[in-house]
């Protein structure tokens, strides 16, 4: 495990905690990459978290214990289903967008209205969940069969496959140092994207999978470093949260990788040709 982390992280450690770290103000990847100063070192860091230990998983030094309201059995299950299957669903999704665009409800749409291009995408994105439920509800009903036997059916009807559910949960405390503090813990990863400028000035933005906010964060700005990373190398250092709740440094990247799951949650054309030089951040659950 390496204990040190990298002189430019420890300055951005201390400049969070001096209260100095500034935000990006980016409204769309376009007009960054117009208005952005190219001159600024930019870098990047992607931290993922590794599942606790079992031994720990209740202990409420490492976790809180909450009530959490969840998705319906069913909508869980189509959301892993196409987890699984995550470049057919962005095929999916993109083909079906272009084909609603040529009607008349949705060819009025601009390609820079990204509030309404991210709604048309919601909707496909449900149509899409819609069309794979009789699957899903089938599924069901064999985990029914498997777990109940001969009682599988009673089960099943009693069973509310279609209402949100209410379970306790553990959920791990984040105790990393700032800015990475900064967990939305719906996330596995975050990405974060950092630059300094010729005072000292320290910026930074982060993005992620738990929200719509984060995944067109996480879009916009991994489109705009892949830019400046075709012009000047990107350094992209790797984090851990492991399994007992420690902050660990792996490795210095000399160029931008990504998580590419959701680099495609805001509307880009040219995305394919955009992060061709751009390494991919592969995970094996």
């Amino acid at each position: 495990m390496k204990t040190q982390y990298p002189e430019i992280i420890k300055e951005i450690i201390a400049e969070t905690a001096a209260g100095k770290l500034k935000k990006f103000n980016v409204v769309s990847f376009e007009s960054a990459v117009k208005e952005f100063d190219r001159s600024m070192h930019f870098f990047s860091a992607h931290v993922h978290t590794e599942q606790l230990d079992e031994d720990i998983f209740r202990d409420e030094r490492y976790v809180i214990k909450q009530e959490l309201q969840i998705v319906s059995m069913v909508e869980e299950r189509a959301r892993m289903y196409w987890f699984k299957r995550n470049k057919e669903h962005l095929k999916r999704i993109d083909f079906r967008m272009e084909e609603l665009k040529k009607t008349s409800e949705y060819r009025n749409i601009r390609e820079n209205d990204y509030k309404a291009l991210s709604e048309l995408r919601d909707k496909v994105i449900e149509e899409l969940n819609q069309e794979i439920q009789p699957q899903m509800i089938e599924l069901i009903k064999d985990e029914c069969r498997y777990m109940y036997g001969d009682k599988w059916e009673e089960h099943f009807n009693d069973a509310d496959i279609f209402g949100e559910r209410t379970q306790n949960e553990y959920w791990r405390r984040y105790e990393m140092p700032l800015p990475f503090r900064h967990w939305d813990d719906r996330n596995s990863w975050q990405q974060f994207y950092f630059a300094r400028d010729h005072e000292g000035n320290f910026y930074y933005e982060r993005g992620g999978s738990g929200s719509s906010d984060q995944r067109f964060c996480h879009c916009t700005y991994g489109h705009l470093f892949a830019v400046l990373n075709d012009e000047k190398p990107v350094p992209t250092y790797f984090f851990r949260y492991d399994s007992r709740n420690r902050f660990v440094f792996d490795r210095e990247e000399p160029g931008l990788w990504l998580n590419f799951m959701d680099v495609h949650s805001c509307y880009i054309k040219e995305t394919f040709e955009i992060l061709k030089n751009v390494k991919e951040i592969v995970r094996h659950w």
